[in-house]
Order: structure tokens, then C-alpha cells, then sequence
């Protein structure tokens, strides 16, 4: 229905109400029952004979220069006499015309080959990743895959004013490969395999496999932790936290002892070792950290950490009180005021370089 092949565009009551497999099989049987006498008033708009000619002059020429290209290429064709080899492959008996005209679109154009997004939905994926929307004006809208014949390329979603379908069975050749892929699923914030059907680099099918490759899983979903940490990293875990503030903060108060250096560099390190036992996000926040981290301690290191720099302190009232840690600042300590009352001296920490900061609470805790 473009104007330039003679025809005027469907008015609004035609959008929607007709169906087709092909906008340009539809077209050539408009004009070829034109050119035989029918009526020039058709469903998608007036044909005008003169607006038509030159259409048929340029596809009669067209013709002729493909004829003497096959000819030169076969000389066995010629156009009284086929063989019968040459004539079952230009003619199937079981393709019929339309047919014919939709795979040869698909030949003079796989790289606009589209996959719609859902059943009935005019949104779709093209080849080459661009997002198409097929106009309303155009009869197809059931068939799974297409060839996008007319595009307007304006817009965010290219519109696609001609589409011709595609049956799965015609596809074939080097653009058409099945392997296996592994990737970070980003809704189900997992690795996973799958084995998918492609066309250059349209998805056309894909269905789970297991995952094979260990090693490629774990740098995958190691990656895709360090882009979104905070996804992965159990800030909320009292233990782990306390364990990295009580170690940085002794050995920023006292450089010359030997400790490890819990930083984020670390903590990647761990997070990479947890990554080869793990698939997902919610498994890798669900992880023993803390027995990661204490592991990179020896046995002395542990010692003395939990000597100099303890988590709990114990107070005259009996009770075992946490400590809280932050570099450049004495640790606090927070209890009721009579809790307290024997103690003769403010404890001290760091092989007693620093003294405690106790806060002192009233008994409603202020």
C-alpha cells in the first residue's frame, strides 16, 4: 500500500481487520489480478495504471538480467526448454507462489529477519539486536518470525511498515548456528546454560543445559558480583563486620604487629574462592564469609586479635559488652552507669595503648 507502487494507503477501518503471511505476496496478487482485468479498488487502497507501469517496466528489466545470469551460470536452462533437474529446483511442486516470493525474500534480506517478543504482540527483536514494532497498517501479525521488508528506522523502535513471514524449516545455511552459552542471567541473578538456535545473532530458540564448564561459571558469576556488591557482600552480618573493623583497627593503632589486611582487595579474593562453590547472588550472601576471612589467620594471628582488639569486653555487673571499632577513634564501650560501679581504672586495649571510651547510660538507657 505505499504510494509509489500505485496504490493509496488502507484508510483506519482496514488497520487491524485484515491478516496475511506476506505484505508483498498480498501485493503481487493485488496487481497481477488488476493487470488481468479485476477492479482497481482493492482492500488496501486505488490502483492506478499509470502510477503502476513503471513499477512493471523496472520488474520486466529485472527479470531479464536475472534470466541471462542463471543462463551464463547453467547453460543447460533455457527458457523453452528446462531440464528436468533444473526445472524441479525452480519449481517445487509443493511451493506454492506465495511461498516462493516469501523465501525469496528471506534471501535478499536475512539480516532483517525479526522474532517477535510475545504471541499477538507487534514488538520485536531484529537481527542485529534493533527494536522493532510492526505498524498497524501491515497484515501480519501472528507469524512467530518475519522479514522486515519496509522499515522506518526513526524512533527509538524502527517501524516496520512491510513484513514478509518466515517459516522455521527455511532457514538454513551459515547463518543458521545452534552452541551453547554461558552468562549471568540477570532476573534470576544466576548463571545458567543454555544450548541456542541462531540466526547471525537472533535468538531464535533456547532451551537449559547443565553447566559444563566449571571454571568459565565461577569468572562469570565473579564478575557479575563485583558490578553489583552490594548484592553479594553480607553487610548485615554482625560477625563479619565486627571481624573486619576489629582488624584494620589494630593495625592502623599498631603497624608493627602481624595481621592480615581485610580490605575490599581481600575481600574480593574470598568472594572469588566462594564463587567456585556458588551459582548465584543468593547463594554467594549466603556464604560462610566469616570462616573464609578467619581462615587467612594463623592460629597465633587469631590470638592475639581476640587479645588486643576484643569483640566483647567483660564489666563488673558480669555482663560481656560489645565493643565498636572505627579506624582513627578509641573502641566504645555503651553500658548503665551502676553496671560499672568497682571499676577502678578504664580498661585498655591494643597491648594497652588505648584506653577505652566508655559511654556512660542512664538507667532508661540514655
Amino acid at each position: 500500500g505505499r504510494r509509489s507502487s500505485g496504490s493509496r494507503e488502507p484508510t483506519p477501518h482496514t488497520v487491524h481487520s485484515r491478516r496475511w503471511r506476506s505484505d508483498v505476496a498480498i501485493r503481487v496478487e493485488l496487481l497481477q489480478n488488476f493487470l488481468q482485468g479485476g477492479p482497481s479498488d482493492s482492500i488496501l487502497g486505488q490502483l492506478h495504471r499509470g502510477a503502476i507501469q513503471p513499477i512493471l517496466d523496472a520488474a520486466r528489466d529485472i527479470e531479464t538480467q536475472v534470466f541471462e545470469v542463471m543462463r551464463n551460470q547453467t547453460p543447460t536452462v533455457n527458457s523453452k526448454e528446462p531440464t528436468t533437474a533444473s526445472a524441479s529446483v525452480q519449481h517445487p511442486e509443493s511451493v506454492t507462489e506465495d511461498e516462493a516470493i516469501m523465501r525469496s525474500l528471506l534471501c535478499g534480506f536475512p539480516d532483517r529477519l525479526a522474532k517477535r517478543r510475545a504471541p499477538g504482540k507487534n514488538s520485536a527483536l531484529m537481527v542485529g539486536g534493533r527494536a522493532v514494532q510492526v505498524a498497524a497498517t501491515s497484515g501480519v501479525h501472528e507469524a512467530e518470525l518475519f522479514v522486515c521488508i519496509d522499515v522506518d528506522g526513526r524512533g527509538t523502535d524502527a517501524t516496520v511498515r512491510q513484513a514478509s513471514s518466515v517459516d522455521m524449516l527455511w532457514l538454513d545455511g551459515n547463518l543458521l548456528q545452534e552452541r551453547d552459552e554461558l552468562f549471568f542471567h540477570p532476573t534470576q541473578q544466576q548463571v545458567v546454560a543454555r544450548r541456542r538456535r541462531l540466526w547471525d545473532d537472533l535468538v531464535l530458540s533456547e532451551m537449559p543445559v547443565p553447566i559444563e564448564d566449571r571454571e568459565a561459571a565461577a569468572e562469570i558469576l565473579y564478575k557479575a558480583a563485583l558490578a553489583s556488591w552490594h548484592s553479594v557482600f553480607p553487610s548485615e552480618d554482625q560477625n563479619l563486620h565486627s571481624l573486619i573493623q576489629r582488624c584494620q583497627w589494630l593495625r592502623s593503632v599498631a603497624p608493627d604487629i602481624d595481621l592480615p589486611d581485610l580490605s575490599q582487595a581481600l575481600l574480593q579474593r574470598v568472594c572469588r574462592e566462594l564463587c567456585d562453590q556458588h551459582r548465584s547472588f543468593s547463594e554467594l550472601k549466603k556464604a560462610h564469609w566469616y570462616d573464609w576471612l578467619v581462615a587467612k589467620f594463623s592460629n597465633s594471628q587469631k590470638q592475639l586479635l581476640d587479645r588486643e582488639a576484643p569483640e566483647r569486653l567483660q564489666i563488673p555487673s558480669g555482663s560481656w559488652i560489645r565493643l565498636e571499632y572505627e579506624n582513627g577513634k578509641p573502641p566504645v564501650l555503651s553500658a548503665k552507669i551502676q553496671e560499672l560501679f568497682s571499676w577502678k581504672a578504664t580498661p585498655r586495649v591494643a597491648m594497652g595503648r588505648v584506653p577505652v571510651l566508655l559511654h556512660l547510660l542512664a538507667p532508661n538507657m540514655r
